[in-house]
């Protein structure tokens, strides 16, 4: 808590105006951008009026261009002005946990968390300081009661459960780390989380059939010129005989320890990344195999063609994804630009689904193909049968009888 003013003592890093005829400003001269209200960073009677001024309009003393105030915007004194954010995340509390650490130690703690996960937690978070700001109340340092009122929102907004649910893990790490348990644990903030559980009607358990797909693509050949047809088409066979996440994508590379290809087969040894991925444990390499029977599912063939293409795009340049941009600057493709492609071919197929529901249809698919259950945990790169079985595998929805296409045989978990 910042101390009171004393007196007509500047503040810490400011020089003192010149006098001036204690006139009260217009309305027009004043700042017009929002004040946000933070428990930690401002307490009762802190805002005080200066002697001899009978303004009763908000104090503008301290807003001169191009200096900053020496207190951190986010509720604790830091020495590191130049770091506003912790990890993508404006004013999280993390800040007033680290104060005066160096940047390689930030770097250091920050790593701690996977890319795209941190990129998952930019929206809510985002909501959070913006229901914040409206509601007035703390940014860092929340209430289980301001957080439970936070989830009620969401839920009057109509997001899903699990989107709430995320909702309340971003605020409970990252607004005020020291108290996370104390927040998820708290019974009005379990209680909330149940009433809203009851309150959302059932979603429907089914998932969708990768026969649908799969005949599409049988009807729709991509055309082998064509770096985004390509770069999709490889996509969705790596999905379709893996059954991993569509982020599993972005760890494949194309440099000489972590390809290899054997003529009949190839071998990636993925980047670490995976959501699995931990200092015990790491995912498994790929081994694709060639599909003699179709062509046009033989994710060996296909994986070449699409390293030929990439090479007259990528040139010189210093990018060694399987899976590249198709326009514009050349970069490593995305986790979500992969998604989009993937989109756009499920769309097409009539799929109302998003691209990570592919490890739900893959997995159930074979569950129903009567694979054995160790095979499907071994290739999806599951953690536990228990997750597989409770969150993932779901009934196929079945419209018609469509000829299926198994790529069973074409990866293999080394």
């Amino acid at each position: 808590m910042p101390s009171r003013v004393r007196g007509n003592s500047p503040l810490p890093g400011f020089s003192r105006p010149p006098p001036s005829p204690p006139s009260c400003p217009s309305s027009s001269e004043l700042g017009g951008g929002p004040v946000y209200s933070s428990r930690p960073l401002l307490g009762e009677g802190v805002l005080v009026a200066r002697p001899g001024s009978s303004c009763s309009s908000p104090s503008h003393e301290s807003r001169r261009p191009g200096r900053e105030p020496d207190r951190s915007g986010h509720g604790s004194s830091s020495p590191r002005r130049e770091i506003p954010e912790f990890a993508g995340l404006v004013g999280s509390g993390w800040l007033s946990q680290v104060p005066g650490w160096d940047q390689p130690d930030l770097e250091l703690l920050r790593s701690a968390w996977r890319d795209s996960t941190l990129r998952t937690y930019k929206a809510p978070w985002k909501r959070w300081l913006d229901w914040t700001a409206r509601v007035r109340v703390s940014i860092n340092d929340p209430s289980p009661q301001d957080l439970a009122k936070f989830l009620s929102w969401l839920h009057s907004q109509n997001f899903s459960y699990s989107s709430i649910l995320v909702h309340k893990s971003v605020v409970a790490n990252f607004a005020n780390p020291a108290r996370t348990t104390d927040l998820i644990t708290h019974p009005v903030v379990r209680q909330i989380l149940k009433a809203i559980s009851l309150k959302k009607i059932p979603e429907n358990k089914e998932i969708w059939d990768v026969s649908v797909l799969t005949s599409w693509i049988s009807s729709h050949p991509p055309s082998e010129d064509s770096h985004f047809e390509v770069s999709r088409h490889v996509a969705i066979l790596l999905l379709l005989c893996s059954g991993r996440r569509v982020h599993d994508l972005t760890l494949l590379l194309t440099t000489k320890d972590r390809f290899q290809d054997l003529v009949d087969s190839i071998v990636f040894w993925p980047a670490f990344g995976s959501k699995t991925d931990s200092a015990v444990h790491r995912q498994s390499g790929w081994k694709l195999n060639q599909n003699p029977y179709n062509s046009l599912f033989d994710p060996v063939f296909w994986v070449r063609k699409l390293i030929s293409l990439s090479a007259n795009r990528i040139r010189s340049k210093n990018v060694d994804s399987l899976f590249i941009t198709t326009r514009g600057v050349v970069k490593a493709a995305s986790r979500s630009v992969i998604a989009g492609w993937i989109r756009t071919a499920m769309t097409a197929a009539g799929i109302n689904a998003s691209a990570g529901s592919f490890r739900s249809a893959v997995g159930s698919s074979r569950m129903t193909s009567n694979s054995s259950l160790d095979s499907i945990l071994k290739k999806g790169n599951w953690k536990s049968e228990r997750n597989f079985l409770k969150h993932y595998f779901k009934p196929i929805a079945k419209k018609q009888t469509i000829p299926s296409v198994t790529m069973d045989h074409c990866f293999d978990p080394i």
